[in-house]
């Protein structure tokens, strides 16, 4: 899974994570790990751009690199106790994409399997910012999610 986010003001980038030196098998790994990284496109995702209005398109990854680590934290079992290494980087990862997105003002995000970038997307939604946090919700595949600056004035019927 990949996820792209855009804005209408110059996204910033952050590095992502080189694995070098993070044995995943070893305790405390999660904490150690880059939780959320921002990338400009390249030659081989930039087409994901044309589905955007917005000037800036930048890919967004996880702990994982790629988007996969979003979803990391969504398959909760209740009956299985306390959340597990993989679970909690992956709800930091979300965390970090929530305060990323409030921060900067993206307006948009794009979820798609790595190579779909050129197929249409399935769905356009609003999304709650706040939903990136509830670690009950799932990403669409091939949805493109507006991101709700203001969900009463959003949901409201115009005149």
């Amino acid at each position: 899974m990949v996820y792209y986010i855009a804005g209408e003001e110059t996204l910033p980038l952050i590095p992502p994570q080189k694995w070098d030196g993070i044995d995943t098998a070893a305790d405390g790994w999660q904490s150690k790990v880059v939780p959320f990284s921002v990338e400009a496109l390249d030659d081989s995702n930039k087409m994901v751009g044309e589905k955007f209005a917005e000037e800036c398109v930048r890919y967004a990854g996880s702990f994982e690199g790629c988007g996969c680590g979003f979803r990391a934290s969504v398959f909760i079992d209740e009956d299985a106790g306390p959340p597990g290494d993989h679970e909690l980087a992956g709800r930091s990862s979300r965390e970090h994409l929530h305060q990323y997105v409030l921060k900067h003002r993206v307006s948009s995000l794009y979820v798609c399997w790595s190579g779909d970038e050129a197929q249409p997307a399935k769905n356009i939604a609003i999304l709650d910012p706040n939903r990136i946090i509830d670690f009950t919700f799932a990403f669409e595949e091939r949805c493109l999610y507006r991101i709700a600056e203001d969900l009463d004035r959003v949901l409201e019927p115009s005149d």
